[in-house]
């Protein structure tokens, strides 16, 4: 499809040309009169069968480029909600039949769903190591270790003049 901004709505300038022609031949020529066009004689039913010839398919192609926009416009905004129901329907189908029953599912074009190995002892180990060497490279602490880190309480010192002043804690201190 063409990405041009053209508003199809409207008649070309060619199309505006052969209506205004086959709308003076049926309204002005004479129906006796003959009419040569490129050497060749027009009546005036050949004359405005000719111009109709021309404007068919013009105005044809017109209507179908709005007729485009509209089932395009029309298929984006189901887009969402015809996905969500094809995810819908095949999980649907699934559980009806069930997952082992392929040939069935085949026939609604519908993949039997892969099924997940557990992962053995190693793997886990593995997978186990992995984060934990990950959660220490990042630093990343869980709530209860949060919880337990606590600043020292703020020392207030009571000045000469009356005023309060907070002195800054040192750092590493805390209080349980």
């Amino acid at each position: 499809m063409s990405s041009s901004k053209k508003d199809f709505t409207v008649p070309s300038r060619r199309e505006l040309e052969l209506t205004a022609l086959a709308t003076g031949i049926a309204s002005t020529f004479p129906s006796g009169d003959v009419i040569k066009i490129n050497g060749t004689g027009f009546t005036k039913a050949d004359f405005l069968a000719m111009v109709q010839g021309f404007l068919d398919p013009e105005v044809a192609a017109r209507q179908g480029h709005v007729t485009l926009a509209k089932l395009v416009a029309i298929r984006k905004a189901g887009a969402k909600a015809t996905a969500e129901f094809i995810a819908a329907a095949r999980r649907a189908l699934v559980s009806h039949f069930g997952a082992q029953n392929a040939e069935t599912l085949a026939a609604f074009g519908v993949k039997v769903p892969a099924s997940r190995d557990k992962a053995t002892g190693p793997e886990m180990v593995a997978r186990t190591a992995k984060a934990n060497e990950t959660r220490q490279a990042r630093g990343t602490k869980g709530a209860q270790q949060k919880a337990a880190i606590q600043g020292a309480q703020p020392s207030v010192v009571v000045t000469t003049q009356g005023k309060l002043a907070v002195a800054k804690p040192q750092k590493g201190a805390s209080t349980p």
